[in-house]
């Protein structure tokens, strides 16, 4: 796979416009299957495909329905060259192929004319779990910021386990008051791999937020782990890393008696 993709950087890395098509040519598709190779026949087909590379735009659109799985990738990778917006609602259609890789193509392909943001965000809503973890994994690995605030919907509410755990792992990206207070509520889920991810993520890109005396970001976090001993005290893994946090963050503001806790977890109480 990584020849493929670093076949496909070649694909059309410059514009010719104009480009006569010889009769005895080569198909597109047998030019990125040759590219994919590493020998001169290799280097020979991008050589090719840069050459008349606009000659080929049209068939590398075509080329993202080929039923063979290299030739969709590299035509995806090779699509981000084209300098043809007519390329932008095929590669929004390919971010829901079946094959992760080519997904993650045409997202990278598609930022070089818009932003994959939005049908990145309609498939974090799609009814198929397949394809809204595909969209998060291609936020994360985009580190996508403008689509925090589905992920974080995932990690609280997404019914299937690993994209709660997943969503929790890429909020480490994030900060703010609303991703802390996503992250400790994902302390109390049942899948221990979401409280664990939830957990490293606390301790990682937000923990400077967090260490803040009196930021409401701090203020905020204290008022939602009682809110999860208030909620979820009935659960050990819940209670025992809630309080962990605690320890840490609120001992200059709570001292270290116990007692000044359950005073404000009464508080809490009466919210549930």
């Amino acid at each position: 796979m990584r020849r493929v993709l670093l076949a496909a950087t070649f694909l059309l890395a410059a514009s010719v416009g104009g480009a006569e098509l010889q009769p005895d040519r080569l198909s597109t598709v047998d030019l990125l299957r040759q590219a994919t190779e590493q020998s001169t026949q290799g280097d020979r087909a991008r050589a090719k495909l840069t050459d008349e590379a606009s000659a080929r735009v049209n068939e590398l659109i075509e080329a993202l329905e080929h039923e063979d799985d290299d030739v969709r990738v590299s035509a995806a990778w090779g699509l981000r060259y084209a300098g043809h917006r007519k390329v932008v609602a095929p590669l929004i259609e390919s971010l829901r192929d079946a094959n992760f890789g080519i997904g993650r193509a045409a997202a990278v392909s598609l930022r070089q004319f818009q932003s994959p943001e939005q049908p990145l965000r309609d498939m974090m809503r799609d009814a198929d779990p397949k394809l809204r973890w595909r969209a998060l994994m291609n936020a994360e690995y985009m580190k996508l910021q403008g689509l925090m605030e589905e992920i974080a919907g995932l990690a609280l509410r997404d019914p299937v386990d690993f994209i709660r755990a997943d969503a929790a792992w890429t909020l480490r990206h994030a900060g703010g008051q609303e991703v802390v207070e996503t992250l400790i509520k994902c302390l109390a889920d049942p899948y221990a791999r979401t409280r664990r991810h939830a957990r490293i993520a606390l301790r990682g890109a937000v923990a400077a937020e967090l260490a803040k005396e009196g930021s409401p970001v701090r203020e905020r976090a204290l008022e939602t782990l009682l809110w999860v001993l208030a909620n979820h005290g009935d659960k050990p893994y819940a209670t025992s890393q809630a309080v962990e946090l605690l320890t840490k963050l609120a001992v200059e503001r709570l001292g270290t008696d116990p007692h000044k806790w359950r005073e404000l977890l009464k508080t809490q109480e009466g919210k549930r």
